[in-house]
């Protein structure tokens, strides 16, 4: 006896609380290309390559939605997202680079003396837990697809969305915010010279070659943390912590590490306090509206009809 497809059960493709989600990529995605062809700039062939994951990590995940597999497809689709618009949006910060206004180290610095923050003091306080603050820090790397994972496997998927909505808005207003406050960042305003800190200051020739004009073309060697205000890794921090608190098995380990990512961010991440204080704002103000904006299917389709 044969077996039609017809006889098994399929489910929708597309869950619509990521509808902002998908127009805030398209939208950001199509207003960096936008600039950066306006201004001139040309995109190697890397970028595009590396972007070529991403449609195929999608693809798969509708495709398990659509049989029923709603934790696959939406950890897939999360991390597709999540990832996907950080790698996007890190060439827009360097061709806003390009047209980028006047260092701000000097208000910036200006700042946290005012609050009574003295970045060469924490710099040699801390320096003994270096190797355990770049463990915390680099976290931000993989973390997120964790706090995905753990929540998608518990089936929370609309506080899935929500962090991932959250991450995006921050992460585009950060970016907004760019070109009116790029710092060349204490390291290299103070002129330490500590190799354990090499990778912090490696971003400034890249900056100074794209503020200069003496680089025209984009490619992966511009993926790099431009510094500047606020701090996203600030946002990543706290954002992190409030979405992996809902992971009843991971929420003290998350926050734990959030915690460490934060006292890492002045020196592994060379930032200014002020970065942090302004990050710490963004990354909070946003939440309300990412739940505002992701909600449970019931609230955004109504009861169903008797």
């Amino acid at each position: 006896m044969s077996t039609f497809a017809a006889e098994y059960a399929t489910f929708p493709v597309f869950d619509r609380r990521t509808r902002w989600l998908y127009a805030m990529f398209v939208a950001s995605i199509a207003a960096e290309l936008l600039l950066l062809f306006g201004l001139g700039l040309r995109l190697d062939s890397g970028p595009i390559i590396a972007a070529q994951t991403w449609p195929v990590l999608i693809v798969g995940a509708w495709a398990s939605r659509r049989i029923g597999f709603d934790r696959l497809a939406t950890g897939l689709e999360a991390m597709a997202l999540l990832y996907g618009q950080a790698l996007a949006l890190c060439f827009s910060t360097a061709v806003l680079a390009t047209i980028s206004g006047r260092l701000a180290d000097g208000w910036l610095g200006a700042a946290d003396r005012l609050v009574g923050f003295d970045w060469l003091a924490y710099y040699q306080a801390s320096r003994p837990y270096f190797g355990a603050l770049k463990v915390a820090y680099f976290s931000f790397i993989w973390l997120p697809a964790v706090v995905i994972i753990c929540l998608s496997i518990e089936a929370q998927f609309t506080r899935v969305w929500q962090f991932v909505t959250a991450a995006m808005l921050a992460l585009v207003l950060a970016i907004a915010v760019f070109p009116f406050a790029p710092a060349a960042s204490p390291v290299v305003i103070h002129q330490i010279n500590d190799p354990v800190l090499g990778n912090a200051a490696k971003f400034w020739p890249i900056m100074s070659e794209l503020r200069n004009g003496t680089v025209r073309t984009i490619d992966l060697r511009h993926v790099v943390g431009m510094v500047s205000f606020p701090s996203y890794h600030t946002v990543a921090a706290i954002q992190l912590a409030w979405a992996g608190w809902g992971c009843r098995w991971l929420r003290w380990p998350v926050a734990a590490m959030c915690v460490g990512m934060a006292l890492a961010i002045p020196t592994i991440g060379d930032h200014y306090l002020i970065d942090m204080l302004g990050g710490a704002v963004l990354g909070l103000a946003v939440i309300p509206l990412a739940k505002l904006l992701v909600r449970e299917p019931e609230a955004i389709e109504g009861p169903a009809k008797a």
